[in-house]
């Protein structure tokens, strides 16, 4: 059977040998696997030996292929070769000589084992991939369960922060100024000890001496700049915790992320579509493949013909770039209206009465929307665009280095340049992401343009320089506590109703539900990195707006909290003054309010 397939297939056999190895190989263990069955099986009756003999006696000449399989010693895979072997023709050649000459010879089965288990890693992989679907299609609503549970779980952890944010932040420097302590106490005895063990290296008590030096000092310094920064450290205590007050009276300052995000969507889905035709934008040209000698290879047939080919544009390269850079900019627009519809809303809360009693607009968002719209978008847009075009020359900066030539790329006064370049363009960026975000908020405040906000701005934050620092840590710490404290309680609880859907104590529930418990850890985390976001840009709003009440006249908008932190001698002039019964002037007082 084999044999005829072997000289049938010409071209099979010249350009694909190893498969029609592989093929005759399994053909020939089919064949004896054939006849080791005849060999088990009863004996023939006389009139079937009969007519059996007849049949066999053949003097044809038959070609048989005897398999050789050559072991190397290195990993290489073993290579099978066939060389056809003659019979011969005279007598009959039973069924018993033909096993014995295909056992005789040295045969390897090539068994597809690979391939069985390619086939069977896909089939598993199946049916977990089908397993889990309908895992989440049946426990969709612990899911749900879990979003309501994290949007909870947010608005509580920003009414925690409104009284907890001082113990929070005494506790966790305590606890940090004890670990340093008592790791250099730690390295101290551990110094003594290898001083007493003989059989310690000398070299050992001055390492052990070394590290509890440096946790000392490291814990002196750390002391020394609480000390010192005291008072900034309690004013970004108290700003944080009035800050936590702005989602809690406007509650609908959440949407306007997730508005934002939506419209995200389909510019994203725009510029992928952008970069698809940009990308199959070619010629079809005819070339003609030559009649070449390739060693080793036959495939005289697939030559001497005429083939397609496409040619590429060559202003492909700068028309993706500048898709890129509309994408940025885009999205630097979309963020920034985002930033600045939250940034808003602080503002209508800060200033809309002095002291405590703030009592900002029902309609805050919408409010702020539309002020946005009407009277921001120039700044936005052009803060957007210094953005983009930094994050353009980074993505042409990078192009350049990986078309360079070997020769520039070993070079080391290159790469050193190119290091620096991307340094300083990254540095640049961050930069200007910071002076865009402050830019923004004076504009939220009093109106200005870009340019002005943004000198205004920075001038702001040299003034309160150690108050800013204190803020940026400590506010980091916060959410990223937040963010930790939300996503674990999240998932605690979908563990719990799943353990008790199951109503099993065996860890059953934790084996079976994995996939639902990470999809709630990460719905979890997003709905708090969202409200986490909120409550970052509300500290940088209120931060500003104390600054500018500050260093503005009277009537000041400082709550109770942050009026204890203003030189009391000021506040005594500006009453003197007669400033309490007039309107504030610009920057105390912003313009968007005259609006409502």
């Amino acid at each position: 059977m084999y044999f005829v397939l072997y000289d049938s297939f010409p071209v099979l056999n010249r350009c694909f040998p190893n498969v029609s190895s592989v093929l005759c190989n399994s053909l020939t263990n089919c064949d004896s696997y054939a006849s080791s069955q005849l060999l088990a099986s009863p004996p023939l009756s006389a009139e079937d030996s009969a007519n059996s003999s007849t049949s066999s006696t053949t003097t044809t000449p038959s070609t048989t292929l005897i398999a050789t399989t050559t072991q190397p010693n290195t990993a290489e895979a073993s290579s099978t070769t066939f060389a056809p072997t003659t019979l011969p023709a005279t007598g009959s050649v039973s069924t018993t000589a033909a096993v014995s000459t295909t056992t005789a010879a040295p045969t390897t089965t090539v068994a597809p084992t690979s391939f069985s288990l390619s086939i069977g890693g896909l089939a598993a992989f199946r049916d977990m991939a089908t397993d889990s679907v309908n895992e989440l299609y049946d426990n969709w609503w612990v899911i749900l369960i879990s979003m309501l549970f994290a949007m909870l779980l947010s608005f509580g952890w920003m009414f925690i922060l409104r009284r907890t944010v001082k113990p929070l932040v005494v506790i966790t420097g305590l606890t940090l100024l004890a670990v340093l302590a008592v790791g250099g106490g730690l390295c101290w005895v551990m110094r003594s000890n290898s001083l007493d063990d003989a059989q310690a290296d000398a070299e050992t008590p001055k390492y052990w001496l070394a590290g509890a030096i440096a946790f000392w000092v490291s814990a002196f310094l750390f002391l020394c700049v609480m000390l010192f920064l005291r008072k900034d450290i309690m004013t970004a205590c108290d700003i944080i915790e009035e800050a936590s007050k702005v989602p809690i009276k406007i509650p609908t300052i959440a949407l306007a992320p997730v508005v934002c995000f939506v419209l995200v969507i389909p510019f994203v889905a725009w510029a992928v579509y952008v970069a698809v035709y940009i990308q199959s934008c070619s010629d079809i040209l005819a070339v003609p493949m030559p009649n070449v000698t390739i060693p080793g290879a036959n495939i005289t047939e697939l030559l001497n013909s005429t083939a397609s080919s496409l040619e590429l544009r060559s202003w492909r390269v700068p028309a993706h770039l500048y898709n890129i850079f509309m994408f940025l900019w885009v999205f630097g627009i979309l963020n920034a209206v985002c930033f600045m519809i939250v940034a808003l809303c602080a503002v209508f809360w800060y200033f809309s009465a002095p002291g405590d009693n703030k009592d900002p607009p029902s309609s805050s968002v919408l409010t702020a929307t539309g002020i946005v719209v009407r009277h921001h978008l120039g700044t936005i847009f052009f803060g957007a665009f210094i953005v983009a075009v930094i994050q353009i020359i980074r993505i042409i900066l990078l192009l350049v280095e990986k078309h360079m030539s070997e020769r520039l790329k070993k070079n080391e006064a290159v790469q050193g340049l190119m290091a620096c370049l991307h340094c300083v363009m990254a540095c640049l960026e961050r930069a200007m992401k910071f002076i865009n975000k402050n830019a923004y908020i004076i504009t939220a405040i009093e109106g200005s343009n870009f340019l002005t906000s943004a000198q205004r701005a920075l001038a702001l934050l040299v003034g309160n320089a150690l108050t800013v620092g204190a803020i940026t840590v400590i506010s980091e710490y916060v959410m990223i506590f937040g963010k930790l404290l939300i996503t674990g309680v999240t998932t605690l609880i979908a563990f719990g109703i799943l353990k008790g859907k199951s109503g099993s104590d065996d860890g059953e529930t934790l084996r079976s539900g994995v996939l639902i418990l990470f999809c709630c850890a990460i719905v979890a985390y997003f709905i708090s990195a969202l409200f986490v976001n909120i409550f970052s840009v509300c500290i940088d709003t209120i931060l500003m707006c104390y600054c500018v009440d500050k260093e503005g006249s009277a009537p000041h908008y400082f709550p109770s909290d942050l009026e204890k932190h203003i030189d009391k001698e000021r506040l005594k002039n500006d009453v003197a003054d007669g400033a309490l019964n007039e309107k504030p002037l610009l920057p105390s007082h912003p313009k968007e309010l005259d609006l409502l």
